[in-house]
């Protein structure tokens, strides 16, 4: 079948029968399946713009988009210019047969009901780029396009550090604050990005992702079998990490283990809790300073659950001091929903912030840009505060696995708590105990 053109080859052999508002074909019971693969091939994966994959790359892909602008530093932070963009989504089946209104104010509630209502009215937002009404209810293959005049949170300007750049793979050491890949509110302002944009790297394909206030090693393929290797590894529990944590109070006792399954409490805020009844996580610990009232704490993880050394420190009794979802920033912390971001939780509350006018503009067939409508776009004050780029103490400090080990340059707030100790010594004693 793959020899005959797999889907490209099959779909040569028939044409559909428009009638009566039924679609027709020999193809039986695999119908359904092609009908969604032929929906399925003109759409981008997550992360680009709404054009196909062929056009995005004709278009030089991250080098023609790299183009496109420049990043402003200003006050240690990395800004993005404003941008036009169309944010493209496929229905996920958990939407399927809700309407669109519904949707897009559950899933999406960076808006208020009168705005998604005159939006998809006047074609501001579109499903299967036809207008539709509120009421329309989304099925199987369809997809929703919002254009908007896009304004990226400001990230940390740190640069990535490049530790070893080969043939196959790209290592590199993430500054805290910014996303491994698009995502949410960040595209420009992600770690592929800005390695495309100020190092040249173009392909690099991601094998395992941190969070955004995460720092520290990340892992990158040149090609799809060294990355299906890398991820195969990953799996088998073959990739062998090292983090460093900054926790509050004196780790006690110096050496221990957390062994308790993690569970989603809400998809929306994407927050977890320990709970037996969760999926199973371990995670090793080991104390290598006190100073004042933190401990600096080597954390070991078994298994690799979402946030699962914050909350198994936080189980323990020891969370990282500014941990804003587990334990290390106090709920009364006025800037607290600052340093929040998508990917720590859901942007429910954005909508009760200030919302102010942008404009829209688009280019015409001349090139000249026109205004195109006026929206009330919500602009969440983190958007402006620096405070979004509030580090998490959390390092991915050593990564090893058969084929080779690297070790990212230690944070400040880690120098700062080891003081004059040398760092080497301290390195070769966390490496051994990944051989125990």
């Amino acid at each position: 079948w793959l020899k005959d053109g797999g889907w490209v080859g099959e779909c040569k052999k028939f044409e559909y029968v428009i009638r009566d508002t039924f679609v027709l074909s020999s193809l039986g019971p695999w119908l359904n399946l092609l009908h969604k693969a032929l929906a399925m091939a003109t759409k981008l994966p997550k992360g680009h713009p709404k054009k196909s994959m062929d056009e995005w790359l004709k278009d030089g892909g991250w080098v023609g988009e790299c183009k496109k602008f420049e990043y402003v530093i200003r006050d240690g932070l990395r800004w993005v210019p404003a941008y036009d963009f169309d944010f493209h989504v496929n229905a996920k089946q958990r939407w399927l047969g809700m309407t669109v209104l519904d949707i897009l104010l559950k899933e999406f509630p960076y808006y208020d009901e009168e705005y998604y209502r005159s939006s998809l009215l006047s074609g501001r937002i579109t499903v299967n780029d036809a207008v539709v009404s509120p009421d329309f209810k989304l099925r199987d293959g369809d997809s929703i396009t919002h254009v908007v005049n896009r304004k990226e949170p400001p990230v940390s300007e740190e640069p990535p550090q490049i530790i070893c750049d080969t043939d196959e793979i790209c290592v590199v050491s993430k500054p805290s604050t910014v996303p491994t890949h698009p995502c949410g509110r960040y595209r420009r302002n992600s770690l592929l990005c800005i390695l495309a944009k100020e190092k040249k790297l173009y392909d690099l394909l991601t094998v395992h992702r941190l969070d955004r206030l995460t720092s520290g090693l990340l892992l990158f393929a040149k090609s799809k079998t060294k990355a299906e290797e890398m991820r195969q590894k990953l799996e088998a529990r073959e990739v062998f990490k090292i983090y460093l944590a900054r926790v509050k109070g004196h780790f006690a006792p110096k050496e221990h283990s957390a062994d308790i399954g993690i569970m989603l409490v809400s998809r929306k805020e994407a927050r977890n809790r320990c709970d037996a009844k969760g999926k199973s996580a371990l995670t090793h610990f080991y104390c290598i300073c006190t100073k004042g009232d933190e401990s600096l704490v080597a954390c070991f993880p078994k298994t690799g659950r979402t946030h699962q050394i914050r909350l198994h420190l936080e189980y323990s009794g020891f969370p990282i001091t500014n941990d804003p979802l587990y334990g290390g920033v106090s709920p009364a912390d006025e800037n607290m929903e600052n340093v929040l971001d998508d990917e720590e939780k859901h942007e429910g509350k954005a909508k009760r912030q200030k919302v102010e006018k942008a404009d829209i503009v688009e280019k015409g067939a001349s090139g000249d840009e026109k205004k195109r409508f006026q929206l009330h776009e919500v602009i969440p004050k983190r958007v402006a505060d620096d405070t979004n780029c509030r580090l998490l103490y959390l390092h991915a400090l050593h990564l090893r696995t058969s084929e080779f080990e690297y070790t990212a340059p230690w944070p400040t707030w880690a120098d700062e708590m080891i003081g004059d100790v040398d760092k080497a010594v301290v390195e070769s004693e966390l490496k051994a105990k990944l051989d125990r």
